[in-house]
């Protein structure tokens, strides 16, 4: 008899272990919330955009708050190899030489590594991801989906707003005065450069950036964020500063 109880006593304690383990409703409790951007990238993507197709997540398909979101790109081949990470190191770069704060330059950096997570939810791919090369009006879907997704996190505005920026032609500060963050006119032009080189830093190639982005001076890009480019290239060419390896 003492038995019996014993293991009946058992059972009911492990059942107990499976209700708090499940919740109420049967369901496990897992491993705890997910990132507030993860969780809001899932359900912004579902939604897709105009002229563009929804987007169901994979397994570990959605970026973390501040993370690269190349992973997800270059799963669907939309970016090369570490895109994202260039275009945060030399975005930070001209922003310490334009004489932006410590924590403009931290925004900055999550908002470049993050300015192409609006790719997610394209129909069909943009050639290398090279966003210059797209319509503008694409350009802006993208940006505009980027800034919503990264607004699920709450906490991230500032991040948000400058990757919906990045599109904005300079001419648009100039002519009509809109307010524009330096953030976004930095990133706009650090994306065309990497666009455009592909990462590589042969002279031929920085050569041809740097024409094809004065071409648009003082229309697309901002002079002072171009001038300010140029020095840091000067810098990484004579040594001054060591080109930073992007983790592999």
């Amino acid at each position: 008899m003492v038995g019996r109880r014993a293991r009946r006593g058992r059972r009911g304690r492990a059942a107990d272990g499976r209700r708090r383990r499940h919740g109420s409703d049967g369901r496990p409790h897992g491993p705890g919330p997910r990132p507030a951007l993860a969780a809001g990238g899932a359900r912004a993507a579902g939604h897709g955009v105009r002229g563009r197709a929804p987007v169901r997540p994979q397994p570990g398909d959605q970026p973390g708050a501040h993370r690269d979101p190349g992973p997800p790109h270059r799963a669907r081949g939309l970016h090369p190899e570490h895109h994202a990470e260039r275009v945060a190191q030399l975005s930070v770069r001209i922003g310490r030489v334009m004489g932006l704060g410590e924590r403009q330059l931290r925004d900055l950096e999550y908002a470049a590594l993050l300015h192409d997570l609006g790719q997610i939810s394209l129909l069909d791919p943009i050639p290398d991801g090279a966003t210059v090369l797209a319509a503008p009006a694409d350009q802006r879907d993208i940006a505009a989906e980027g800034g919503r997704i990264i607004r699920r996190a709450e906490i991230l505005d500032d991040v948000a707003r400058y990757v919906e920026g990045q599109t904005t032609p300079y001419r648009m500060v100039r002519e009509l005065g809109e307010d524009v963050p330096m953030a976004s006119r930095i990133i706009k032009c650090t994306n065309a450069f990497d666009d455009i080189t592909g990462g590589s830093m042969d002279p031929v190639r920085v050569e041809a950036a740097m024409e094809r982005i004065h071409l648009g001076l003082g229309y697309e890009y901002d002079p002072e964020v171009v001038d300010a480019l140029a020095k840091v290239l000067e810098d990484v060419r004579v040594g001054r500063v060591e080109e930073q390896p992007v983790p592999g």
